[in-house]
């Protein structure tokens, strides 16, 4: 009987000790690397995590980037030397004989003119410009070459004959709006052109006057074309302005 039950104590204590022993088959891990699995998980999530911000920024940067880009031209005339600051969003237009500046932007396109001696704005809304503009008798034109002017690539359009001279319109073939098209067109008049060359419109880059010998007179040249990045302030009246021009200007008129 001692025998039997020897045996049995010796047997239960068996089984416990290889109950208690890690089995083969099973990886074993222990509490610290347990918690430095789950510290390496995090710092990997937060690693994903930190370049997927980055990737967000970086698109949110180059779409801002992309909205500002636009160009800086010197538009040489007959008195003076204008500035345009010209993109897909605004344009600006800096008249320095008389001096005046023109802005407007998208949306809504409505048109600023500011006096920065006076400090007082008008403007008038793209209904009102736009139909102004198209109230413009549009002159039989004939569409001619492409050209380069000062790096810009533009469309040559003519006015006139032979016979009794032409004038000579260079037109920038932009990426614009047709909002902005039309304005630029509406703006043209202010440099000297006077003529309402095509219904699409644009920035004027070039117009000379060419008589029955051939003589040519430039009324107005782009003398030069810089890319820009142009903040959408850049298309506002400056803060402090008050409205309302000096009687002698023709926007005070209603």
């Amino acid at each position: 009987m001692e025998t039997i039950t020897r045996v049995c104590l010796l047997f239960i204590l068996g089984f416990g000790v290889l109950a208690a022993r890690p089995s083969a088959c099973a990886p074993s891990f222990s509490l610290e690397e347990a918690r430095q699995n789950v510290s390496e998980d995090k710092k990997e999530r937060t690693v994903v995590q930190a370049l997927n911000d980055q990737t967000k920024r970086s698109n949110t940067v180059t779409a801002k980037s992309n909205a500002e880009r636009g160009w800086k031209l010197v538009i040489k005339g007959l008195s003076s030397d204008d500035i345009w600051h010209i993109s897909p969003q605004g344009v600006k237009m800096e008249v320095y004989i008389p001096r005046r500046t023109y802005v407007a932007k998208a949306p809504d396109w409505t048109l600023f003119i500011y006096d920065d001696q006076t400090r007082t704005y008008a403007f008038k809304t793209k209904q009102t410009w736009s139909h102004q503009w198209r109230s413009l008798s549009l002159q039989q034109y004939t569409k001619g070459v492409r050209a380069s002017i000062a790096g810009l690539k533009a469309t040559q359009y003519a006015l006139g004959d032979k016979v009794n001279g032409w004038s000579e319109f260079y037109i920038a073939d932009l990426p614009l709006p047709a909002e902005l098209r039309e304005l630029a067109s509406f703006l043209g008049p202010q440099l000297g052109l006077g003529a309402k060359t095509e219904v699409e419109g644009g920035v004027v880059l070039q117009v000379a006057k060419v008589d029955a010998n051939g003589r040519r007179r430039y009324l107005v040249t782009t003398t030069s074309c810089e890319p820009s990045t142009i903040p959408p302030s850049t298309f506002e009246v400056p803060r402090g302005y008050r409205q309302g021009l000096p009687d002698w200007h023709p926007w005070s008129l209603p």
